[in-house]
């Protein structure tokens, strides 16, 4: 079954899975074995919206779905039903449900959700009864898998910690060492490493902290804001924040890293993934219900336009000399729905980086182009190439129609892989940050009734 994701048989040759349309947007649906009869259960409103699984009922009249919003955050689950009739309503817990089943005689209906306190274990009654949480504890729960008598479910209990890593010439070394680091990225003279950090205590933010690679301090900058992503100015001065709310829409604040002002807010009204743009500018992508798109503003939230008229999926890196925007957008090509582009903010054509998945990143000094060829797995780290750019330019030469393999990455590169897919480069190919996650985990077997 090619393009198809969260495979389930429902019976006599009859299937239920997602698939992707265009770019990266995946609805629900159902078709016979050979695909022959299709039709729609679910189709989420956003073109970069997924509903990545469904868990059909034992009746066969409604359908859970586990779905992801246009920020690629995972939303609560969705209780549908399976004659597609109409676009159902949200389910269990407020929180990132990530897995649900249903008891045998389908009178409950279960979900792993990650809320403020950890990712647990809950159930609801069907149709709308009361949510009953059932695991609790520092130990989060992924998956459930319900029992045939019903009286038992079996989830992936356990503790994970990720930590950032940095290599170099003298070898790997961690240089975090407490609760979840993530998201990395070196200052501009390749100094310092940037990163958030969410303490494993319930009601932890994330926060942005720093770490001095010469001096091996760590400083927390900016806390008590739930950040989902972020940039650091060159002086490494100020930081924008993408922060989520308990309560509302996402939001962009400007802080200042050692102080000088308090954080302001620029814009609350759905912004996200904020970047200092040129003269003075931030750039970010904003959602109009349907599709993203790539927006520039002033310092102080005015004079908002569009960079391109044209939707794209999410926004991956922007240039050290913030003129060029590396994004994802949709397309419809023998190669493939979606690819990697580079947009020049102030005007002229883009360039295709890759067809399909990849991420690019430029080194903080704009001498390498860095583009994972090979994603990574959790038993894989996968593998990227560093590509030279010439002097006086800010995007290596790339086949026109983008990157397609190792092979033409390698090709490029002329240098051995780097092997990290998800890294933070520094100021030459030796030099990276990375997230290393030490995860300990088990089934268990959790009584219900």
């Amino acid at each position: 079954m090619a393009n198809a994701e969260g495979l389930t048989w429902i019976g006599k040759g009859q299937l239920l899975f997602s698939e992707i349309r265009r770019g990266i947007h995946m609805p629900v649906v159902t078709a016979r074995e050979n695909r022959a009869a299709a039709r729609d259960v679910y189709v989420p409103e956003h073109e970069r919206a997924m509903a990545h699984f469904s868990s059909i009922s034992p009746d066969q009249k409604s359908v859970l779905i586990i779905e992801m919003d246009h920020t690629a955050a995972w939303q609560p689950c969705r209780l549908v039903p399976f004659d597609g009739s109409s676009r159902g309503r949200q389910v269990g817990p407020p929180g990132r449900c990530t897995s649900a089943g249903w008891s045998p005689d389908g009178s409950w209906m279960y979900f792993t959700v990650g809320t403020q306190e950890g990712q647990h274990l809950f159930r609801q009654r069907f149709p709308a009864g009361k949510t009953e949480q059932i695991t609790f504890g520092p130990a989060e729960a992924q998956g459930v898998a319900i029992a045939p008598d019903g009286r038992s479910v079996i989830t992936s209990l356990g503790m994970q910690q990720s930590a950032i890593w940095i290599h170099d010439a003298q070898g790997d070394r961690q240089i975090s060492s407490v609760g979840d680091a993530f998201l990395p990225r070196f200052s501009a003279d390749g100094n310092r490493v940037f990163h958030l950090l969410r303490r494993s205590a319930p009601e932890s933010t994330n926060d942005l902290w720093a770490v001095d690679l010469r001096t091996g301090r760590s400083d927390r900058l900016v806390w008590d804001f739930q950040i989902t992503s972020y940039d650091i100015s060159d002086s490494g001065s100020e930081a924008l924040l993408a922060v989520k709310p308990s309560h509302g829409s996402s939001q962009i604040w400007l802080a200042s890293l050692d102080r000088r002002f308090p954080p302001v807010l620029i814009a609350s009204d759905g912004e996200d993934r904020p970047y200092f743009g040129p003269n003075g500018q931030i750039l970010y992508t904003l959602s109009d219900g349907r599709a993203n798109y790539l927006f520039r503003m002033n310092r102080d939230g005015s004079d908002r336009s569009k960079v391109v008229p044209h939707p794209i999926l999410t926004v991956m890196s922007v240039s050290p000399n913030r003129l060029w925007v590396a994004a994802l957008v949709a397309v419809n090509d023998e190669q493939a729905t979606f690819s990697e582009i580079a947009i020049p903010v102030q005007g002229g054509p883009a360039k295709r980086i890759c067809s399909g998945f990849c991420v690019a990143r430029w080194a903080p000094d704009g001498k390498f182009f860095y583009v994972t060829v090979d994603p990574g797995t959790p038993s894989h780290p996968g593998n990227t190439v560093a590509i030279p750019i010439p002097a006086g330019s800010t995007l290596p030469a790339l086949p026109s129609t983008g990157i397609h393999s190792l092979a033409e990455g390698l090709a490029l590169s002329g240098k051995p892989l780097i092997p990290q897919s998800e890294l933070a480069p520094g100021v030459n190919p030796s030099l990276y940050a990375y997230v290393k996650t030490a995860m300990h985990r088990n089934l268990f077997r959790v009584p219900v009734r």
